[in-house]
């Protein structure tokens, strides 16, 4: 049965992990490149059915997207839908008529935030003393700033 383009409303990026090299340093970070583009796809949740299947021999997988037969796709791809990035979870599975038209991906969803190359927040830079009000101040000591704080006043020990 061919796979009628209708179905095939959503745009995925279909991307492959690639070892970049810090100039400066020296160091391999691993990176997420882009491989395919706006790739048309049905991205679909998996069925109650195959849901409960799934929860049944503890698997991950969480839906499914089927895309027309691309060379290349393996299981260390992964895809972008708008803001949802998912692993494939194994060999991307041919149709069961001619296995050339289209491919099945199983997939599960990446929540680790290395993965998705989500930045940690930096801590902000702890304030100089002089950024300090003199009320702030009174929970340091002069043993540990070199300052005191005598009448709202802020002075540097000698």
């Amino acid at each position: 049965m061919p796979l009628e383009s209708g179905r095939l409303r959503h745009r995925i990026d279909i991307e492959r992990r690639q070892d970049v090299q810090d100039p400066v340093t020296g160091a391999t970070s691993p990176r997420w490149v882009t491989e395919y583009s706006r790739v048309p796809a049905e991205v679909a949740p998996l069925s109650a059915r195959e849901y409960i299947a799934a929860q049944a021999i503890q698997s991950e997988i969480s839906g499914r997207i089927t895309i027309r037969t691309m060379p290349n796709i393996t299981a260390k791809h992964r895809v972008r839908h708008g803001a949802s990035v998912y692993n494939i979870a194994g060999p991307p599975l041919p149709d069961k008529d001619s296995g050339r038209e289209y491919l099945t991906l199983l997939i599960s969803e990446v929540d680790d935030a290395y993965e998705t190359e989500i930045e940690p927040p930096i801590p902000p830079e702890p304030p100089t003393p002089s950024e300090l009000s003199p009320s702030e101040l009174g929970a340091f000591t002069a043993d540990s700033t070199g300052l005191t704080v005598d009448n709202d006043e802020i002075t540097a020990d000698a």
